[in-house]
């Protein structure tokens, strides 16, 4: 006999235990509950909150009237973050084995439980988060977060039933290759590999979903006791496998890894690290991007406490998980994973002001490394735990006492007003720089002296005042283009790129038509002004026609089939496919693109031969010429250089300078050169550098390349300028801090994420494992952390080309143009004053 609600007259369990890390919502009248974790600040398995969840399931188990249960996170952005390390650090053997212990039991509780379970991953899942989704009988994966067991990116070991979990649900082969790798999967890749059910782009749409259809199909569509059954049948083997003796050896297993001398060493080492007053804007923005978190999230406790090191730490601990995180936020070298950018950071227009934790915070949260722990850390007998904790207290004192000068240098610069700041490039310029007005008659001596210029007040005050001239045209407003990389093909042999024509170990690729027009469609539906069709060089006639029937397709499918050169109509599309004849170029733009990037790559020459193959097909004066065929054409001109490739000196960067004012391009597309491995340029940069220490090139480096962006603006002041992915790649801010230096576009990568590791030009390119979702939420993200305004649904195409031109802008151009009242002000002035 069924129960009815109405006979219910005793008190439920539920009402007779009150939790605190956790919440249940009960529908009983479609039979089912559901459990919202909320355990600050990531809903990291702490014992108490293992055993609620473990008493919340025994509960619902007992409940008659729920049929399923439904796991979601209350906090924003994250699912769990797996296990609390503070649980397993310093803790003796006795208390890990009762941590451990309660895993064991929390994995035995949710795997065997009777009830349907769902997982609404609404966050990011990882690790011991991932292997509780993967117990559940159905997930749910909501865009654009991420999920796996990436224990070996840590240099540990999952268990045997983590992997053996994971491999009931996905099978053998790929749990062989993901758990080797640790990898974390997207959301697209999460569902192809059979990690989730089901994806979703809107949490209300995967909550209705889950609650209105598989809720529903499971309760009312079986028997619930021959479901029960026929799950136990299903699970049995596993749950029996994993009895009570097993369960001794896998605690003294895990004991005699974690309490070993080295594995304890090594946390307290990383933990202690996340005492530092000091958060490094860098460290601290990589990790925001790799979880999407807000401000208020990192504020509240910081992801370090409890999957992440700084990148010091990490490398002390010679934990892998560095080359991942750095291989998508920006570390080209691998001698550079301990980037630290202590010092680097000063007067750059950074705005550490989004990731400063309050001093509450800390005290709450990093009690690795109070006073109390180091105590007891100091009547420890082990020797090399109070060297830690010497090593650590010294090294905190320095960190302050250097923080304290860099802030007081900070503070006396940015009290001045800017037309003060910025008069100390007037023995640069010959005349006094006012804010807001460019100077284009600078020489190549003049240029020549700013870019050889070291003083770090004199470099910050070229970069504001590049900053107002860009504010000066163009307010805030930044532009996205959409880059879609549909071909590796290519019959250039340059040789520095990683897509040349001798990379034999390349696999090539070229984008179906349907599916370069389905990018550019998402691209359009997600309000982006205009894209980019990029690839290597292939002057066939194939390439040619596929491309203009591409162009037209998208073009009509976005409204700008009559007059595709009418602003704003339709999707702007933007064109780098290489050297071209001007026929050919013509066809392109009566087909309905606009605008052309060629990068000339250096104005000299002589170097220019130096970086290419002697055989008639790689020309300095050719490239020029499809320069000046792109703007007879009519096609909006973009070109660029490589900054610092071996050959190059600062002559050369002065020179780049003036032959884009003197060739009249609209946009300018510049980046560090970073090497390629299994390149002739690439083996010339290992013998010029193998002895050079790689933190300070790649700070010179990327000065210099801040550099030769702002003197770009300086010198042209209505062109457009992109704040490149190759600055991203040396330094993990470098997009933002050169918004607020004289650029004033980004490009997100939107090719799908199966093309993206054969298109890289560079070694360690950044976002080659993200979807199109996560790099357009990550460049969101870094626009507004730099204090700029983005710009949707707008061509942005370069006020230069109308000026040259001697036409009026477009109509339309001005509307709901965003400008600031605080243009001089960055995120890092106001933290400061």
């Amino acid at each position: 006999m069924t129960t009815t609600l109405e006979e219910i007259k005793q008190p439920q369990p539920q009402q007779q235990q009150t939790f605190q890390l956790l919440s249940i919502d009960y529908n009983y009248s479609n039979h089912y509950a559901i459990v919202k974790f909320k355990n600050n600040p990531v809903n990291s398995f702490t014992i108490p909150f293992m055993n609620e969840i473990i008493n919340s399931i025994k509960i619902l188990n007992q409940d008659k009237l729920i049929y399923s249960i439904i796991f979601i996170s209350e906090l924003k952005n994250i699912f769990s973050a797996g296990l609390d390390l503070k649980s397993m650090f310093n803790v003796g053997e006795e208390k890990f084995k009762v941590f451990w212990s309660t895993l064991q039991n929390l994995f035995l509780e949710i795997y065997s439980c009777k009830k349907f379970t769902i997982a609404l991953i609404n966050g990011q899942c990882l690790a011991g988060g991932c292997l509780f989704a993967l117990c559940c009988d159905y997930r749910m994966l909501l865009k654009p977060f991420k999920i796996g067991l990436n224990e070996t990116q840590f240099g540990l070991v999952a268990p045997w039933w983590f992997a053996k979990t994971l491999q009931n649900v996905i099978g053998q082969r790929k749990t062989e290759y993901h758990l080797q790798l640790g990898s974390l999967l997207s959301t697209e890749d999460a569902l192809s590999n059979g990690y989730v059910d089901e994806i979703f782009n809107n949490f209300n749409e995967m909550l209705e979903n889950a609650m209105n259809q598989q809720v529903l199909k499971f309760n009312k569509q079986v028997v619930q006791k021959a479901k029960m059954e026929t799950k136990w049948m299903l699970r049995r083997e596993l749950i029996e496998k994993f009895n009570e003796e097993e369960r001794v050896r896998d605690l003294e297993y895990a004991w005699s890894f974690v309490g070993s001398e080295f594995v304890q060493n090594a946390l307290g080492k990383y933990l202690s690290s996340l005492s530092s007053d000091h958060f490094e804007y860098e460290e601290a923005i990589i990790i925001i991007n790799s979880f999407h978190l807000t401000k208020q999230h990192y504020k509240k406790c910081n992801l370090f406490h409890h999957q992440f090191a700084t990148s010091t730490a990490v490398k002390e601990l010679k934990f892998s998980f560095c080359n991942s995180l750095y291989n998508r936020h920006g570390n080209h070298h691998r001698e550079h994973e301990d980037h630290n950018h202590d010092g680097e950071d000063e007067l750059l227009p950074t705005p550490k002001v989004l990731v400063t934790p309050p001093s509450h915070d800390r005290n709450v949260h990093h009690q690795a490394s109070s006073p109390e722990n180091a105590k007891s850390l100091e009547s420890s007998n082990s020797a090399a735990n109070q060297q830690i904790i010497n090593n650590i207290e010294q090294a905190k004192s320095t960190r302050l006492e250097e923080r304290k000068k860099r802030r007081e240098k900070s503070t006396n610069y940015l009290h001045q007003p800017l037309e003060q700041r910025i008069a100390v490039l007037e023995k640069y310029f010959g005349v006094k720089p006012e804010p807001g007005k460019s100077i284009p008659n600078l020489t190549k001596e003049q240029l020549v002296q700013l870019l050889q210029m070291e003083d770090l007040v004199e470099q910050r005050a070229l970069f504001d005042f590049a900053n107002s001239i860009t504010e000066a045209v163009y307010g805030t407003r930044v532009y996205f283009r959409g880059i879609i990389e549909f071909s590796n093909v290519c019959q250039k042999d340059c040789m520095y790129c990683g897509i040349r024509k001798h990379m034999k170990e390349l696999k090539r690729y070229s984008m179906p038509n349907d599916e370069i027009v389905e990018q550019a469609l998402w691209a359009y539906e997600n309000h982006f002004g205009s894209i980019m069709l990029q690839s290597g060089e292939l002057n066939t006639k194939k390439r040619l026609d596929n491309l203009c029937e591409v162009i037209k397709e998208i073009k009509e499918k976005t409204g700008g089939g009559d007059n595709p050169h009418d602003y704003n109509k339709g999707l702007g599309i933007a064109l780098g496919v290489g050297e071209l004849s001007k026929e050919d170029y013509q066809r392109l733009f009566d087909a309905g693109a606009h605008r052309y990037l060629l990068r000339i790559e250096t104005s000299n020459p002589e170097l220019y031969r130096k970086l290419h193959p002697n055989d008639g097909n790689h020309q300095w004066e050719v490239r020029k010429k499809c320069l000046e065929d792109l703007m007879e054409v009519g096609f909006q001109t973009g070109t660029g250089v490589m900054i610092m490739i071996p050959g190059q000196t600062l002559e050369d960067l002065a020179n780049d300078l003036l032959f884009f004012k003197e060739i009249g391009a609209d946009m300018i597309g510049m980046g560090p050169y970073i090497k390629q491995d299994n390149t002739p340029i690439g083996k010339l940069w290992e013998e010029l550098y193998a002895n050079v220490d790689m933190k300070e090139y790649n700070r010179n480096l990327f000065r210099l390349s801040l550099k030769m962006v702002a003197l770009a603006r300086i010198l042209m002041k209505d062109v457009n300028i992109s704040a490149t992915t190759a600055l991203q790649a040396i330094n993990p801010a470098g997009r933002e801090i050169a918004l607020n230096s004289g650029a004033n576009m980004v490009m997100p990568i939107i090719t799908p994420t199966k093309y993206r590791v054969d298109y890289q030009l560079y070694q360690g390119k950044p976002c080659i494992d993200d979807t199109k979702e996560e790099c357009k939420q990550c460049l969101t993200d870094r626009v507004k952390w730099s204090g700029k305004q983005l710009t949707l649904d707008d061509w942005g195409d370069p006020i230069h080309y109308f000026n040259k031109r001697g036409v009026n802008l477009p109509s339309n151009y001005y509307e709901k143009r965003p400008t600031s009242n605080l243009i001089y002000i960055t995120l890092v002035d106001r933290e400061i004053t």
